[in-house]
């Protein structure tokens, strides 16, 4: 299925595994902005702010920081009457507000989130316009785009349609560039209904508002658009809020006694001068400077209620829900006569997709069933373009549009397809579990008990198996030692191997870091999809009986001691070859003789230990820890003894 194209535009893209402009909320992707500067709002309280301003008067940095803490938490309205009882008494410039306005923009958005009206993204269309897909990009996270809206760029041609949201949004934008506020309105109006939940409508709305002096109205469209804006930088937005904020409460004040210089709005020179105000001779200037403290000492210090603010903030929540009433309202709908179910099939596997993913020349295929081709060819399996990119990075976001649009139009199917896929998981993840489910096997070498054994794997049909080995959460799988006359080709004892860490290489292949565990017998051997499987059956040491302890005790001693004895006699450089890759001999556990496979330190001296690949497997494959103890004992001896007699062979040489 063709649904997207992209390999040309990564270094444009706005979206990225770990920016993604879809998951705004998560610490990761959210925009840098600058920290704040710490708030009195942190550290007081209403009733300390309100006994400071009524034991020192008032003052402009107090009444700010109290906005700030009221706004914080949760008390818009009183935040409001605050910066407008401030207003009333000093001069005031927007970025006073900056702090307040962040805060309030904060809450509001965070009401609005945890009263459920987050849900209006419609995956069918796309993120940034919220128009339908035009010559859609699927990026490495999954999200789908129109590539002018991933681009930023301005479209060379435009449907004409009364109803398209873009359309109207532009035009409204160029009509206030021209100066026409009135037609803008108009169309940044038009704009909003057809997409409600749409922000980048109500930015145009209080564009065109501010242009027309209608202060209120245009903050309030501008807090909408806050608590509506997903994706972009909500720091432009707060501070066109600060701004239409202040213009509102420079306009409201001024309407009252005085004037937010504290002068009185019909005699400029009867209290205080202001930098527009002349200031006339000294003795006036004195008298103004009484009149200022005559005023503030019969003006209350604390902040009055102001109906009009009160108005405002209840239109804005009255905007709200009719945004919430349409917006829930907007439903992309689907022909269902003119979809084809065929469409939505994996070219590969031949049933519906599932995880889909999209390669970057376009072309969808179910996430398992690309990654087994890229196991063979780095290419595109439709059209052979190369994707190393993709396989490089290790892309497995499924293509949301695409899950979204099966869910929608087959919901059935896809319910049927995940049934089918968790079956499959299950039989893997149940390996091992009876002699019914078959454990992967894995030929390569000996490998022992508790000891690290680290695999370049690069052969298509292992990398299959280590994928499915770590879909399926079992981690584990079995490696047994090519032998050339086994059956298969391979022994039938082994050890199973427990995945601790994998590293990718940009070519697909893969270092996978084990370690050794359980050891099994093979009962049947098997092949699924090009790699060896077979049923098992596991072994435990045999229960050693307590009239036997004594002689395991001191058995146990002397091998412990002899292979101590012997590893620090071997050459220091082979010596530290032996410590980088197997680490130091493991301690003696305490009743060692209970543990399934024996102690530690034993398989470390037959990891170590010059054998032959066919005498560490007679000693894995044993289950008698007493005749495993003497085979090493003999074994130590015997390597002592070889070691001893070198030395005087070459001195008689």
């Amino acid at each position: 299925m063709t649904v997207v194209v992209g390999g040309t535009v990564s270094p444009l893209y706005p979206c990225h595994e770990t920016t993604c402009l879809q998951e705004p909320h998560s610490k990761m992707n959210l925009p840098s902005e600058p920290p704040e500067r710490p708030t009195l709002g942190r550290i007081f309280s209403r009733e300390t702010y309100e006994r400071t301003l009524k034991e020192k008067g008032p003052n402009p940095d107090v009444y700010v920081c109290y906005a700030s803490y009221l706004a914080e938490v949760g008390q818009v309205m009183d935040s409001l009457e605050v910066l407008a009882h401030t207003y009333k008494l000093y001069t005031m410039t927007t970025d006073k507000l900056d702090q307040v306005v962040s805060k309030i923009v904060e809450y509001v958005r965070q009401d609005w989130r945890e009263n459920g009206h987050c849900g209006y993204r419609n995956v069918l269309s796309c993120p940034c316009c919220w128009g339908v897909l035009n010559d859609p990009i699927t990026l490495p996270c999954g999200h789908t785009y129109c590539r002018r809206c991933l681009l930023k760029e301005a479209l060379t041609t435009c449907r004409v349609s009364p109803q398209d949201h873009l359309l109207l949004s532009n035009r409204s934008h160029v009509l206030h560039t021209l100066g026409c506020a009135e037609e803008a309105l108009r169309d940044a109006e038009a704009a909003v209904r057809c997409r409600p939940e749409w922000a980048k409508g109500y930015f145009r709305k209080a564009v065109a508002l501010t242009s027309l002096g209608r202060f209120e109205d245009a903050f309030i469209s501008f807090l909408q658009c806050a608590v509506l804006e997903e994706f972009n930088s909500l720091q432009s937005i707060k501070d066109e809020i600060a701004k239409a904020l202040h213009r509102l409460l420079k306009r409201l004040t001024s309407s009252w006694g005085f004037s937010m210089d504290g002068r009185s709005s019909h005699h400029c020179h009867s209290y205080f001068p202001s930098p527009t105000c002349s200031v006339p001779p000294e003795s006036d200037s004195e008298d103004s400077e009484d009149g200022r403290q005559q005023y503030l000492s019969g003006t209350s210090a604390l902040p009055e209620k102001v109906p009009h603010l009160r108005k405002v903030l209840e239109k804005f929540k009255h905007e709200m829900e009719k945004n919430k009433k349409a917006s829930t309202g907007y439903v992309r709908c689907i022909d269902l006569d003119k979809l084809d179910k065929n469409d939505f099939e994996c070219t590969l596997c031949f049933r519906y997709l599932y995880e889909p993913v999209t390669t970057p020349c376009g072309h969808s295929f179910c996430r398992t069933c690309l990654d087994r081709c890229l196991d063979h060819s780095t290419n595109c399996p439709l059209c052979k373009t190369s994707i190393r990119v993709y396989l490089a990075e290790r892309r497995s976001a499924v293509t949301e549009f695409i899950e979204v649009a099966m869910k929608t139009v087959m919901p059935n199917e896809c319910v049927e397809r995940k049934r089918q896929h968790e079956e499959e998981m299950d039989e893997l993840a149940a390996a091992g579990k009876d002699p019914h489910h078959e454990i992967p096997i894995f030929i390569a070498t000996l490998a022992i008990p508790t000891i690290s054994c680290p695999l370049h794997v690069f052969e298509p049909r292992y990398r299959l198996m280590i994928r499915r080995c770590m879909e399926s959460g079992t981690r584990e799988f079995g490696m047994c030692m090519p032998l050339e006359n086994g059956e298969n080709g391979y022994a039938d004892f082994g050890t199973m191997l427990e995945i601790r860490d994998i590293e990718y290489t940009q070519d697909g292949r893969s270092i996978v870091n084990t370690v050794g565990s359980r050891r099994f017998k093979i009962v049947s051997k098997n092949v699924k999809d090009g790699y060896n499987t077979a049923s098992v059956e596991f072994l435990q040491d045999d229960t050693i009986p307590s009239d036997s302890l004594v002689e395991i005790h001191r058995l146990h001693d002397t091998v412990h001691q002899l292979a101590s004895h012997w590893f620090d006699s071997i050459e220091s450089t082979t010596k530290r070859r032996i410590l980088s890759h197997y680490s130091l001999m493991p301690s003696v556990e305490g009743e060692y003789w209970t543990i399934p496979n024996g102690p530690a330190w034993m398989w470390w001296i037959v990891a170590i230990l010059p054998l032959d690949s066919r005498i560490q497997l007679s000693i894995l494959r044993e289950t008698s820890l007493l005749r495993r103890l003497e085979v090493i004992h003999k074994i130590l001896r015997c390597v002592i003894i070889q070691q001893c007699d070198r030395p005087a062979v070459t001195a008689s040489q």
